[in-house]
């Protein structure tokens, strides 16, 4: 066995292993709560309980008393191994966190988060689930013959630079998890059902017009490449991207070259997440939460499936993103299809009053669930909190509350300002993944702000594991593959 090649440990690896390894800090922490179970016990049997009481606690105590011997028997195992050849060393940590994993899976139903290493696991019911979604995914989206007659069109007419202008005769390939719904009837940009997160979405026959039921999926909008300008500035009012409220973090103004990319049409739904997840995190929660006039006690609002979720880290988002085959936007991706081909401090226009009937927003609806102290837009659009993901208008590329309602995981590390130039086809400005100490960047502010908050410019940061507030969702985006 791989094991017995290994060199012997030294004081410094035993005691490691004993007290501080990752897996001895869980048995010890698990010990601890067993242990401290045993004095509650017996002060109870020592106080003359009746007898089928004092049985029942007698064989608990028993049984408790056998996990505690396992534990401290777990705790003397050997967990540090090192070898003559480091090829062995990897080939040993891959192994032994492969065995682990499966342990834990065989006693897992659903995605965890292991404490306190912070790494998530799926469990089994999710494992069948993507299993069984694979065994179908090319008949669905890309062999059967319905996929095939949607693809040849989609991919005919995205190539067609008179049917399809803004792709500029872009060529791709079908996309496999990926179903073609058609072109948006007011911005002529292809969109494409994503069947691993639900149904497909269905078009009504005379507008065109999407129609969201609670099964649906998420749908992509095939963004096209381009050149941009990115961030703002305040300095200079004939110069580009010019913005009054324009702070230092949001520029300097600079040229970012994008590739076509897939960009969800809306934020991810409750119910999508749940699906996804089987978690429903969110505070104000689908079949749970109402909002109440305080005075007469009249229904306001309700909170639907087809809410956005909220409370989710990003790290919760980046994770359910890799297990549907998609990713976070970088802030490039994000603040282009945001801007939409705008160049104003708002996609709506120059003016923060035009976000009425675009973008959720802190209004005269906040005051409800708001603070005396926040500021208020004077419209009301009957949404205290967050709204369904479709309920305002879209952007002129079909996006549909991009600054509003929920703030936006974006894959990036914040850093004040933008201290490089963008790399890669994505326009990354800062690569890599985050550290303990290390923000991440949101887009948008949420449901609760007034309108500066809501600049397409504005950027926002939290920590990746542990922030997760009602304000904040996920956007999720897609590569083209090759």
């Amino acid at each position: 066995a791989l094991r017995d090649e290994a060199l012997p440990r030294t004081a410094e690896e035993v005691e490691h292993d004993r007290s501080s390894h990752q897996e001895a800090v869980i048995v010890r922490a698990q010990l601890k709560k067993y242990q401290g179970v045993l004095p509650g016990i017996d002060d109870f049997l020592a106080n003359d309980p009746p007898p089928d009481q004092a049985e029942d606690w007698r064989k608990k105590r028993e049984s408790y008393v056998e996990v505690i011997a396992s534990l401290e028997e777990q705790l003397g195992q050997r967990r540090t191994y090192r070898f003559q050849d480091a090829d062995k060393d990897w080939w040993h940590e891959a192994l032994a966190q492969l065995l682990a994993d499966l342990e834990i899976l065989k006693e897992a139903e659903l995605w965890q988060i292991l404490q306190p290493s912070g790494r998530f696991i799926c469990g089994v019911d999710e494992v069948r689930e993507r299993l069984e979604f694979a065994d179908g995914v090319d008949e669905l989206t890309l062999t059967g013959e319905v996929a095939r007659a949607r693809w040849d069109e989609a991919v005919r007419s995205i190539a067609d630079q008179a049917e399809c202008p803004q792709y500029g005769g872009l060529e791709i390939s079908p996309q496999r998890g990926l179903f073609p719904i058609g072109r948006d009837p007011r911005t002529g940009l292809w969109e494409f059902s994503h069947l691993q997160s639900g149904e497909e979405a269905q078009r009504d026959p005379e507008s065109g017009e999407l129609k969201l039921q609670a099964d649906t999926g998420l749908v992509f909008v095939l963004i096209q490449g381009g050149t941009f300008l990115m961030g703002a500035q305040a300095e200079d009012s004939a110069g580009s991207n010019f913005d009054p409220l324009a702070i230092p973090e949001e520029g300097p103004v600079h040229e970012v070259t994008l590739e076509a990319f897939f960009l969800s049409k809306y934020e991810m739904t409750q119910a999508q997440f749940s699906r996804g997840a089987h978690l429903s995190p969110s505070l104000y929660k689908a079949g749970r939460n109402a909002v109440f006039d305080p005075e007469t006690g009249e229904l306001i609002d309700e909170i639907t499936p087809l809410n956005p979720v909220e409370s989710v880290t990003w790290e919760e988002c980046m994770y359910l993103s890799r297990t549907l085959d998609l990713e976070l936007p970088s802030e490039a991706q994000w603040e282009y299809a945001a801007r939409a081909n705008t160049s104003t401090p708002w996609w709506t226009g120059a003016d923060g009053a035009s976000l009425e009937g675009a973008e959720n927003v802190g209004d005269q609806a906040t005051t409800i669930v708001g603070a005396p102290a926040w500021t208020y837009e004077a419209w009301n659009d009957g949404f205290p909190t967050h709204s369904p993901v479709h309920a305002m208008r879209a952007n002129p590329w079909g996006l549909h509350q991009v600054l509003g309602n929920v703030g936006e995981w974006t894959a990036e590390i914040y850093v004040e300002g933008y201290p490089e130039e963008p790399v890669g086809p994505k326009g990354l400005h800062v690569e890599g993944a985050p550290t303990g100490s290390d923000k991440c960047t949101l887009r948008g502010p949420g449901w609760y702000r007034p309108r500066e908050a809501y600049r397409v410019s504005a950027r926002y940061f939290a920590d990746p594991k542990r922030y997760k507030t009602e304000h904040f969702g996920v956007r999720p985006a897609r590569a083209i593959d090759p």
